[in-house]
C-alpha cells in the first residue's frame, strides 16, 4: 500500500462516519507474529470489521508509509496500533491514537476504550 491509498482509505472513514485502525507489522517481527492470533481473535470477539475499517500494514510492503511515521514521530516500532478519527485533518499522518504494543490485554484494552 501506498501513501495516496492509505489516504483514499482515510478519506472513506469519513464518508462512511467510520474509525479506521492501521496495524503495522513485519513478517520477521517477533512481537508481531506473536500478537497476530491474538489481534485475530479480538477483531472476531469484538466484531470490529464491521464497526471500523481496518488495514493490517507490512511495513516491508509499505515502506513509504511507515518512514513517513516514523519521520514524523507517530511510530516509534512495530507492532504498532493507529487510529483515524472520521474527520478532516491537515496532514494524513496526524492519527487520534495510538499503541506501540505487542500484549494482547493492552490491545483489546485499548479496543475496548474506543468502543
Amino acid at each position: 500500500m501506498d501513501i495516496e491509498h492509505l489516504m483514499a482509505v482515510l478519506e472513506n472513514g469519513i464518508i462512511e462516519n467510520k474509525k479506521v485502525i492501521v496495524r503495522l507489522y513485519a513478517d520477521w517481527c517477533r512481537p508481531c507474529t506473536r500478537i497476530t492470533p491474538a489481534w485475530n481473535n479480538i477483531k472476531k470477539t469484538y466484531n470490529l470489521d464491521s464497526k471500523f475499517i481496518i488495514i493490517d500494514l507490512n511495513v516491508d510492503e509499505s515502506v513509504e508509509i511507515y518512514t513517513t511515521l516514523k519521520k514524523h514521530r507517530m511510530v516509534n516500532g512495530i507492532p504498532a496500533f493507529l487510529l483515524w478519527e472520521p474527520h478532516k485533518r491537515e496532514k494524513w499522518y496526524l492519527h487520534d491514537n495510538g499503541i506501540c504494543n505487542g500484549d494482547p490485554n493492552i490491545i483489546k484494552l485499548w479496543i475496548q476504550n474506543m468502543m
